[in-house]
């Protein structure tokens, strides 16, 4: 009897050590929250019709598909936290996921995460960060990738009402899957903006472009017509404005974007050789009712038009010339 309550003792003991240890851990992990300077973030749920989802896959050069198709309805979700677990510190956590119902494989989800040192000085702040990024588009055939990001930012207040930024990343992005190879690469990225605002912060006009040189792996792709040697490392370019009017819980937001693609080697097949260029505009609309701090409805219209050196011969492989439309309501909350 002696030596049952000896075991049970020492198992007691054992319980309480366990006990003790898991009260230890959860505190050393929670105690940051305790410290957090700022936190926010939102969550949006929304549905959208777009004219021509494939177009996202053809233009990139994913999918050997024809961008002669039907429309199709979607379902969008998305949600973003940060923090700041100490000052100058900043932790964020971006998801979306949409899913299209006649075919799945225009549907996609993604995740990112941003962790980033914010030195603040006088008139700017110099940041420093890593972003990881993992996307699957189509579900059906998976096209499965993570990216890396390093990034240096500098914002700059020339004012209260003047303000603009200048950024550099690096990006690394590595495919799960064969079918995704050429998306194998590197993009360097030079991002500059300048907003300004007035009626009392309500109101600003932003002015934002973009150069990116990506440098991807070939590949060779079967399309109805041709086998193509696809060369795939591009130059981007791109411009966005954007003006956005207050009134109250109410905001107009118009907008225009320009983009350049220039491909640095030409596509061969058939014994054809060609460089692809393309050329895309995209005016939009965006209408937000903001009723409570914590609650916005959102509205918008875009419209893109594809010009394309790609399709304006009967010999060539496909035709990347196209329209397309998008209408976007979304419910967002904020906290």
């Amino acid at each position: 009897m002696k030596k049952i309550k000896n075991i049970q003792k020492k198992g007691k003991r054992k319980g309480n050590r366990n006990t003790i240890l898991l009260a230890i851990l959860l505190f050393i992990f929670t105690l940051p929250l305790y410290a957090v300077e700022e936190y926010g973030g939102s969550v949006s749920l929304g549905a959208s019709y777009d004219s021509n989802p494939g177009a996202d896959l053809e233009s990139s050069g994913q999918k050997s598909r024809s961008l002669k198709n039907i429309g199709d309805f979607s379902m969008d979700f998305s949600s973003d936290l940060f923090i700041y677990p100490v000052k100058n510190l900043y932790l964020d956590y971006f998801t979306a996921l949409t899913y299209t119902f006649q075919n799945e494989g225009y549907s996609f989800f993604l995740h990112a995460a941003d962790i980033a040192y914010e030195g603040e000085f006088s008139s700017f702040d110099l940041n420093t960060g890593l972003q990881f990024g993992h996307i699957v588009y189509d579900f059906n055939e998976a096209f499965n990738r993570i990216e890396a990001e390093p990034y240096l930012e500098i914002v700059h207040y020339q004012s209260d009402a003047l303000s603009g930024w200048y950024r550099l990343s690096f990006q690394y992005r590595k495919p799960f899957y064969f079918y995704d190879i050429y998306y194998e690469g590197f993009k360097i990225a030079a991002d500059i903006g300048e907003l300004v605002t007035f009626m009392n912060g309500k109101s600003s006009f932003l002015l934002n472009s973009v150069i990116c040189a990506y440098i991807l792996e070939n590949s060779t792709e079967i399309y109805d017509t041709a086998t193509v040697d696809k060369k795939n490392s591009y130059l981007s370019f791109s411009q966005n404005i954007r003006l956005k009017l207050g009134f109250g819980i109410f905001s107009m937001t118009p907008g225009f974007e320009y983009e350049l693609l220039y491909f640095f080697a030409n596509d061969e097949w058939n014994d054809l050789s060609k460089k692809r260029t393309d050329h895309s505009i995209s005016p939009f609309l965006k209408l937000i009712l903001r009723p409570k701090e914590f609650i916005s409805l959102n509205l918008s219209y875009k419209y893109l038009k594809n010009f394309s050196t790609l399709g304006e011969e009967s010999t060539d492989y496909t035709d990347l010339n196209y329209d397309r439309h998008r209408v976007f309501f979304e419910i967002s909350g904020f906290f």
